[in-house]
């Protein structure tokens, strides 16, 4: 399956795509796609607080719930956090997950074939999600 960049409009592989997806979950406020009223991961209304390791823990949690709802061709195996001690007293955290991608999930009947395992991190910058394989 191929997708469109959101950005450039040039065509994507399936694994681009995913990780497209992944932003897109992640950056989307809860209850903002009027007719899809569920759809994201919660994860802005998180910002604002201050960083403990519980709100780590309950986004990561977030991270690895919308990411299975919301994109199946991604397993998410692990997510950790990484940053110096400046960084996060700044509020700056580099997300790292690692997931098995399986590129058959969206075909009926679904194909969970585990294709590869990819490794990328979610460098949050200006407020918003970038992907870096």
């Amino acid at each position: 399956m191929v997708g469109i960049c959101k950005e450039t409009g040039a065509v994507l592989d399936g694994l681009q795509s995913s990780l497209q997806g992944v932003v897109d979950i992640l950056n989307t406020r809860l209850r903002s796609v009027l007719m899809l009223r569920e759809y994201g991961a919660g994860g802005p209304e998180l910002l604002g607080r201050n960083l403990t390791v519980s709100l780590l823990a309950m986004y990561r949690q977030l991270v690895c719930v919308s990411i299975d709802l919301w994109e199946p061709r991604l397993k998410v195996r692990t997510i950790s956090f990484s940053g110096t001690a400046a960084e996060f007293k700044n509020g700056i955290v580099g997300i790292l997950i690692e997931a098995d991608y399986r590129p058959g999930a969206l075909q009926d009947p679904p194909d969970y074939t585990v294709d590869q395992t990819v490794s990328f991190s979610l460098l949050n910058s200006d407020g918003s999600l970038v992907v870096s394989s």
